[in-house]
């Protein structure tokens, strides 16, 4: 089985290095700067990598891509991190790469020799997905063999090599965490870190949810749209008292127009039977009384209505919300004795 392993390897390896030397002619590109610098470099590493030396071979291989990045180039340099025991993560990321370049080179046999290293490598990467609690931490920080982790990585899965790995978290105010995780080939595995408070410290800051994260105010718009947060107390109570202050301005101006009217309408009144003596015919001068009358009273149960109404609001601004007792319904009406006002209170 051994012996089969290693005749497989060379044959990969084999048609490897002859897949890149006929790169640069079948993808028949404009000349690059140095090209053939990248490419006594690139046999350098090839005769490496014929003798065993996989991490002299690398060196050489990385230096050949910055240069000019080839299929075969990349393929090679997988396949030495790959024989040098690089981190398995990234050596399938390069030969991922290998692969995404020869495609877009319509280059099928080197994605053929891709796909034959590749598929055993990716069946052992480990899926890991790491979750912190509480959530939102302010200053939190992750550590994963010894590397900061992306905040934006928690609670996401993601590749990582079979084995041991060390996680690490601390944040103010919590103890730290430590803790050794192996996950097996292609396992997929989980870690809850569970933050404790640090004995004496005061409650650690928790960090604001993120707009997506804001949670909905209540009665927001079913369609999707914004909602906006209420206004502050003081500008409620601002805003609440503009109907009553309109209302009672209101029934000021009429009753004071009433008033005014009925005065004009006595002065008339004594004009007109001072007249109405000398004439045969006075109705039309009761009618201009009649009128200012009428205009007087309409004023007056104006002024009564607005007035009651600003009684029921400024009524139920002083009762809410501290007060249990709110108008239910109220009504104007007319009786033998004037206007009067009912209504239900609870």
């Amino acid at each position: 089985m051994r012996r089969q392993g290693g005749m497989w390897r060379m044959s990969a390896l084999g048609l490897g290095a002859a897949l890149v030397m006929i790169t640069p002619t079948a993808q028949a590109q404009a000349p690059v700067p140095g090209a053939e610098v990248a490419r006594a470099t690139f046999e350098e590493g090839v005769a490496l990598e014929k003798s065993g030396d996989y991490v002299a071979a690398l060196a050489k291989f990385n230096e050949s891509a910055k240069i000019r990045e080839t299929s075969g180039v990349l393929f090679h340099r997988a396949y030495c991190m790959e024989m040098s025991k690089q981190d398995l993560a990234l050596t399938v990321e390069a030969y991922e790469k290998a692969d995404r370049v020869a495609k877009a080179a319509g280059q099928a046999t080197v994605q053929a020799a891709v796909k034959r290293q590749l598929a055993p490598l990716t069946a052992r990467l480990a899926q890991l997905t790491i979750t912190v609690s509480p959530a939102q931490v302010k200053d939190l920080e992750v550590w994963l063999d010894g590397r900061v982790m992306a905040l934006a990585l928690l609670g996401k899965s993601f590749r990582a090599d079979p084995g041991e790995h060390n996680v690490e978290a601390k944040a103010p105010g919590f103890k730290p965490y430590r803790k050794l995780i192996k996950p097996g080939d292609g396992a997929t595995f989980t870690l809850d870190i569970q933050l404790e408070p640090a004995p004496g410290a005061a409650p650690a800051a928790v960090a604001p949810p993120t707009a997506s994260a804001t949670p909905a105010a209540t009665n927001a718009p079913s369609d999707g749209a914004s909602s906006t947060t209420a206004p502050p107390a003081e500008e409620r109570a601002k805003s609440s008292a503009t109907v009553p202050i309109l209302l009672t301005t209101g029934a000021v101006v009429l009753a004071g127009v009433g008033v005014g009217v009925f005065i004009a309408a006595g002065s008339k009144q004594e004009s007109a039977r001072a007249e109405c003596a000398q004439r045969i015919e006075c109705e039309d001068l009761r009618r201009g009384v009649g009128t200012l009358d009428a205009i007087a009273l309409a004023s007056w149960v104006g002024a009564a209505g607005l007035g009651t109404w600003a009684v029921i609001s400024w009524m139920s601004r002083d009762s809410a919300p501290s007060s249990t007792a709110s108008v239910s319904s109220a009504r104007l009406g007319v009786g033998p004795l004037g206007l009067y006002l009912s209504g239900q209170w609870r």
